[in-house]
């Protein structure tokens, strides 16, 4: 078994896991899960207040090469979507953000059922965005989460220190060109 269906294999489970618990279980377990492996104890009302922070766009911020980016490809009428491993906030984030506009599609892990790079998410954002599955384009900043099979990836490098074999970027304001889009 590769790394990736390992990693995709811990991840259903986890899902499968957590999925059914309700919302505020989910969320205090998640939260709380995640500061124990690093050796710190949180309290619960803690864990509310994290949740609800990071639940609003104002705790988020774009760098500043996104806008053009988005508005760049928008004007050459690229399909753009998210794949993310992020929870049912993302779509408000997004459109706090002023980015939503651009987002023709959102696929989740957390409705899907699997986690990134999962072809079954890949697959769902291919079907979203009406294309061929071998056609599309990923850009992401992790190359082990990122690393979707049928598609070509791009890793955005801002520090120039993530070692990858995909191709690199240090700014969204790259990808235009990568693209092709004059």
């Amino acid at each position: 078994m590769s790394a990736r269906q390992d990693y995709n294999v811990l991840c259903r489970e986890w899902w499968t896991d957590v999925m059914p618990l309700p919302m505020e279980l989910k969320v205090v377990q998640v939260i709380k899960a995640s500061f124990l492996e690093n050796g710190v104890g949180v309290s619960d009302s803690f864990c509310g207040v994290l949740y609800s922070h990071y639940s609003m766009a104002d705790a988020y911020t774009l760098y500043e090469d996104v806008m053009p980016c988005l508005k760049r490809l928008s004007g050459a009428s690229i399909v753009m979507g998210v794949i993310s491993d992020f929870d049912e906030r993302l779509e408000g984030i997004l459109r706090g953000l002023g980015v939503s506009s651009y987002i023709t599609f959102i696929v989740q892990s957390f409705v899907e059922g699997y986690s990134k790079p999962s072809r079954h998410l890949w697959t769902a954002a291919v079907a979203r965005a009406s294309g061929p599955v071998n056609e599309g384009w990923h850009v992401g900043d992790d190359p082990k989460k990122d690393a979707f099979e049928e598609a070509t990836t791009v890793i955005v490098d801002r520090s120039g220190n993530i070692p990858t074999e995909f191709q690199k970027i240090t700014s969204l304001e790259q990808l235009p060109a990568l693209l092709k889009i004059p």
